[in-house]
């Protein structure tokens, strides 16, 4: 084996089939990353012909003299595979220890700690008692997570949908979402899929959101890089879901609506009054009422916002087999448009058309009750009758003496 730097193109070419690959672990994030004057190596460990384990490295200026190395969500290799892991972290801080101004390293692996049924942890993952020995072996210390920093990502949510077509995806959802996703455009709603062009529409949904949760603002830089990405990756890697609500459109529903019940009061109103009649006659004035209600809100919010308004999105993002969904919006005030989850009904359609394996919602605090910071998000997410997925966390490495005086490890 033969520890070396790559071309990007080798290291695109090593990763292209890779199931699962993150954000930070794609070549065109190191190509943007080098777009922006940013310094990145792609790594690898040659055997032969062929290479078996590679990792994207980027550089974090860390009290102005010095450099902290960073591998976000990798490398990427056979975790099952002792020696290579071995040996690709002993040449990896010696490949690291010639730059005279790194002088830590840190790394998050996507190597699982445990799994789970749902939210319930149902066991330790023997291979990620491993992986944390053989690091710890090489010199790294754990660095504990920290629930309320949505940055430090060791848990996610995720559903598996190899395999399925979208009516099976639907029937295996939870009770309250299986039967609203297969109907599309009720209530009013339209879907819109696109790129960039969406973007300034996305940011005001996320924003809304932003405004009554604890979501991290998106940075100017931040909104640079997605929208960079969504350009290198392009429509099928790539793209922003966009549901709008068309008051006049779902006025004229429920017009219809009530004049259908309207003439079934007629018909149970006539004589001879039966405990059938009566009893229907309550269930359809219950209904009636309820349409009123939604006819008054609907009228409201036309009057407030106006015909074919955004009210929820999603930015998504096709990494390896999964399906990703890296920011979500939604302006809460459009709450009844949404019963038809428009935005998720989307999504899935889509991964089942495109022969998705996993339906990816990222990053949840692992705190599981109501006391997490991100509490609604999870239940949400919970609809879909997942996973939760638990990887074994951040590692840090020291390589030289000044990163535990400058807290480089932390």
């Amino acid at each position: 084996m033969h520890f070396t730097t790559l071309t990007t193109e080798e290291y695109a070419s090593a990763t292209r089939h890779s199931p699962r690959l993150f954000l930070a672990q794609l070549p065109e994030y190191g190509q943007w990353r080098t777009e922006q004057g940013d310094a990145v190596d792609y790594v690898g460990v040659r055997e032969g012909a062929q290479v078996r384990g590679v990792g994207l490295i980027t550089y974090q200026p860390w009290k102005k003299l010095f450099t902290r190395a960073i591998i976000t969500n990798g490398p990427t290799l056979d975790w099952e595979d002792t020696e290579l892991v071995e040996f690709f972290f002993a040449q990896l801080a010696a490949y690291l220890a010639t730059k005279k101004r790194v002088i830590a390293l840190r790394i998050t692996p996507n190597v699982p700690a445990a799994f789970y049924e749902d939210t319930t942890k149902i066991a330790d993952s023997p291979l990620g008692a491993r992986v944390t020995e053989q690091l710890r072996a090489a010199g790294f210390q754990h660095i504990p997570v920290d629930p309320n920093d949505p940055a430090d990502i060791h848990f996610i949510y995720t559903k598996d949908i190899a395999g399925k077509t979208f009516e099976e995806i639907a029937d295996s959802l939870t009770k309250t979402m299986r039967r609203q996703v297969k109907h599309v455009g009720r209530y009013g709603v339209e879907v819109h899929t696109g790129g960039v062009e969406l973007w300034d529409t996305f940011h005001q949904l996320y924003e809304s959101s932003r405004e009554r949760t604890e979501m991290a603002e998106i940075s100017d830089y931040s909104a640079q890089l997605y929208t960079g990405m969504m350009e290198k990756l392009g429509p099928e890697r790539a793209f922003l879901a966009i549901a709008y609500a068309h008051p006049a459109t779902y006025l004229e529903e429920i017009t219809a609506n009530i004049a259908r019940l309207d003439e079934q009061i007629a018909q149970n109103s006539t004589e001879p009054r039966t405990r059938k009649k009566e009893g229907a006659l309550k269930e359809l004035g219950s209904q009636r009422a309820s349409l009123l209600k939604q006819e008054t809100e609907a009228r409201d919010l036309a009057q407030r916002y106006g015909n074919n308004v955004p009210f929820a999105g999603v930015l998504a993002f096709r990494w390896g087999d999964e399906l990703v969904q890296l920011l979500r919006g939604f302006n809460k005030d459009f709450t009844t448009y949404n019963r038809d989850y428009p935005v998720e009904s989307t999504l899935l359609r889509w991964a089942a058309a495109h022969d998705i394996s996993t339906y990816n919602t990222l990053g949840i605090s692992g705190i599981f009750d109501a006391t997490g910071p991100d509490y609604p998000v999870l239940e949400y997410k919970r609809k879909l009758n997942g996973n939760v997925e638990e990887f074994i966390g951040t590692f840090a490495l020291a390589l030289r003496p000044e990163a535990k005086l400058t807290g480089a490890l932390i």
